[in-house]
């Protein structure tokens, strides 16, 4: 569980607002809500500073950011980073990791060895929530699907593949050979690069095959983690 505990201030650079052990509020912790984000230009296009805004204010949160996400009603943030995560394909894999604003913890629940290109929060009939993730090589364009526990990291992980349709507590994933995936990416006219559209409009080739799974049952799977590519003998 090394990878997946929770770590440093210093790993989330800048993450934490508020401090809810030292709240004075009888009725508890003030509750830390973020209304939206930016990232802001940094060295290279993939690599920016993260800044959410909270009662009005802006803060920053961490440097060398790809993309993020919004989660937990505002009360968390996702974002991934380049060349962070498990290595792959010119060490481009990425990593991500969520942000808890109130108490500043960050903790890194996804280290893959492809880039992360969509995500969105499934909000289960239990109260639970699952982050499911689009992923893709950048090389081959083959898409990659995982399931994130937030409290514990990446639960499920499938590869050319990706989600058809959530229906319920239900998540659907279609299957599709390699030679079909640049077929299915001109057919899109580009809509991958939307941030939260981790379920995209279904192509005419059919799939290879489908799987189901429950969402609920998924995040109590045992935690994947990817041995690295990158790591130094």
């Amino acid at each position: 569980m090394k990878g997946m505990a929770l770590v440093s201030i210093a790993l989330g650079l800048f993450c934490g607002l508020g401090h809810a052990g030292t709240s004075k509020n009888p009725e508890g912790p003030r509750r830390v809500q973020a209304s939206k984000f930016e990232i802001k230009e940094g060295e290279t296009s993939s690599r920016g500073h993260l800044f959410v805004t909270v009662d009005g204010k802006e803060k920053k949160i961490a440097d060398a950011v790809s993309k993020a996400w919004l989660i937990s009603d505002g009360r968390e943030i996702a974002y991934s980073r380049r060349k962070d995560g498990a290595g792959g394909f010119e060490n481009d894999g990425e990593s991500l990791r969520i942000c808890d604003l109130a108490t500043g913890t960050t903790r890194k629940v996804l280290s893959e060895y492809f880039g992360v290109d969509a995500l969105m929060e499934a909000k289960l009939s239990n109260g639970e929530a699952a982050l499911v993730v689009r992923m893709s090589d950048g090389a081959s364009f083959v898409s990659y699907f995982a399931v994130v526990n937030p409290k514990r990291g990446e639960v499920l992980y499938r590869a050319s593949a990706e989600l058809s349709e959530i229906n319920g507590d239900q998540a659907t994933l279609a299957f599709y050979r390699d030679e079909d995936w640049d077929t299915i990416r001109e057919g899109r006219g580009g809509v991958e690069a939307e941030l939260d559209k981790v379920i995209l409009p279904k192509p005419k080739i059919v799939p290879a095959r489908t799987e189901t799974h429950g969402l609920k049952e998924v995040l109590r799977n045992k935690v994947i983690h990817h041995k690295p590519t990158n790591a130094v003998e």
